[in-house]
């Protein structure tokens, strides 16, 4: 089985969330089930669109017993880039891209479990290939951003910008984590 892997995601042994986890996997799911959450049984993954919500929020995981790095390896955690595949050596998990419904020209980001031959996907509620990054990626470099874009307006939890060469509209998910 795989989970998503858009934008950036935050991936999460399950197995390490129902041992380490305060309140393992219920109060896990019932904090975080609103941010991008999905699970294929034996991975949690959280997606991000920002590097600093997605630092703040293992950090936010460490804190509760949960450990990101040790010697460079991934312990419990491991970050995915869509483009960019594992942040860290990993040897419970891998990157990869599988077609979506059968079809090679929807290739899709996604982490499995290491040796999993399964290619069923699971993704958060609501998820769908035409809207998706996967369909629809754009990315702007930190450094370029005034340059680039435009900001318009804060629409619940996004800020939407207009590329300025373009004129097309982009969504950036704002996810604060919630405080201790």
């Amino acid at each position: 089985m795989a989970v998503l892997a858009e934008a950036i995601s935050v991936i999460i042994k399950i197995k390490s969330i129902e041992k380490k986890f305060f309140g393992g996997w219920e109060v896990f799911e019932t904090l975080y089930s609103s941010r991008a959450l999905c699970t294929d049984g034996e991975l949690a993954r959280i997606g991000f669109m920002s590097p600093n919500d997605t630092k703040e929020f293992v950090q936010k995981l460490e804190k509760m017993r949960l450990k990101y790095l040790q010697d460079g390896k991934a312990v419990d955690i491991v970050i995915a880039d869509q483009q960019r595949g594992l942040a860290a050596k990993c040897d419970w998990a891998q990157f990869g891209r599988i077609p979506f419904d059968g079809d090679v020209s929807k290739l899709v980001p996604v982490v499995r479990s290491s040796g999993s031959t399964c290619n069923q996907l699971h993704f958060p509620d609501g998820w769908n290939y035409e809207n998706s990054l996967s369909n629809k990626f754009k990315f702007v470099e930190s450094n370029s951003v005034k340059d680039n874009v435009e900001f318009l307006r804060r629409e619940n939890n996004k800020d939407v910008y207009r590329d300025k060469k373009t004129g097309e509209i982009l969504y950036i998910t704002n996810q604060r984590i919630k405080p201790e």
